[in-house]
C-alpha cells in the first residue's frame, strides 16, 4: 500500500496523465516546491499549464481526529488527493 509522500505524488501524477490522455486534454506538468520557498497557505495551486505542489505542506495518511486524511477518500489532503483536486481545476479551465 502506498503511504509515503513521494509514492502518493507519483500516483497522483499518473492519475493526471491517464485522465488527460483518455480525455484528450493537454497534461499539465507537476512542479514540486520546497517548504522554505513556499509562500502560500494551501499546499498546491493550479495554473493552466502546470500544478505546483509542496509535499511538506500536504497531509500524511492518518485516521485520527482533525488530521483525518486518506488517499482516495472524500477527505484526502495527501499529495494524491491534492493533485486530484488540482486536476479538477484543469478540467474546469478547459471546459
Amino acid at each position: 500500500m502506498m503511504h509515503g509522500p513521494r509514492e502518493l505524488l507519483a500516483s497522483g501524477i499518473t492519475l493526471i496523465r491517464r485522465f488527460c490522455e483518455r480525455n484528450g486534454l493537454e497534461t499539465p506538468t507537476v512542479e514540486e516546491a520546497h517548504a522554505q520557498r513556499w509562500r502560500f497557505g494551501a499546499c498546491a495551486y493550479y495554473r493552466p499549464v502546470y500544478i505546483k505542489i509542496c509535499l511538506q505542506r500536504c497531509a500524511r495518511p492518518s485516521r485520527g481526529g482533525y488530521s483525518w486524511s486518506w488517499p482516495g477518500y472524500v477527505i484526502d489532503r495527501t499529495p494524491y488527493g491534492v493533485l486530484a483536486h488540482e486536476l479538477g481545476h484543469h478540467v474546469d479551465y478547459h471546459f
